[in-house]
């Protein structure tokens, strides 16, 4: 919509208004911004550690106390957050910045796991439990492989997905309340939906 927050808050505003009215929910992306971003993270890895601003943040903590339904991750990789990850899988980034910053308590969902960035960093299975761990409570994997290089050609099924997911919990390396806290935010945020966008 525009380059600064002035700009950018108005017209979030409107689009969030007009699909409401509609019975339809929005979300907040991609935090905590991807405007100074000097690459695609569909395709491999983007570093924002020299170009990032707190100016990104306005619109996030503009809109998410009144007008967030949810707000999805961006897969960028600012080495003042972590050292090597990108925010969807880095444990800390997520409940600092959004959780504890913003007092943001909805739901917070991962840009498409199958994406460059990811898939460089650490390869989509490895990447579920870790968005998980790092605060993330819906996972986005569209079973479209990536281009280039950085596609490893792998599309998981939905029970392949669940699976990898009981066996972090089982091994302890996802804490069973991790996915409570998930589930009781996606829940609250389906009763927001009307009957008319099914349940």
């Amino acid at each position: 919509y525009g380059k600064t927050p002035e700009t950018v808050i108005p017209f979030c505003r409107a689009f969030i208004a007009a699909h409401r009215a509609r019975g339809v929910l929005c979300s907040l992306k991609h935090f905590p911004g991807h405007g100074r971003a000097s690459a695609d993270t569909h395709l491999g890895m983007v570093d924002v550690s020299q170009t990032y601003s707190d100016e990104e943040l306005c619109p996030f903590a503009t809109l998410c106390p009144t007008e967030a339904d949810s707000v999805m991750t961006a897969h960028i990789v600012n080495r003042g957050w972590d050292p090597d990850l990108p925010v969807t899988l880095a444990p800390g980034v997520l409940p600092r910045m959004l959780r504890s910053k913003l007092k943001y308590d909805g739901v917070v969902i991962s840009d498409d796991l199958y994406m460059g960035a990811v898939q460089s960093a650490v390869g989509v299975e490895a990447a579920i439990p870790m968005a998980l761990r790092a605060g993330v409570d819906l996972l986005l994997l569209s079973r479209t492989p990536v281009p280039g290089p950085a596609g490893k050609g792998l599309l998981l099924t939905p029970e392949r997905a669940v699976e990898i997911i009981e066996t972090a919990v089982q091994s302890g390396a996802l804490p069973v309340d991790r996915l409570q806290e998930s589930l009781r935010r996606v829940e609250q945020m389906k009763a927001r939906l009307s009957p008319a966008t099914g349940s």
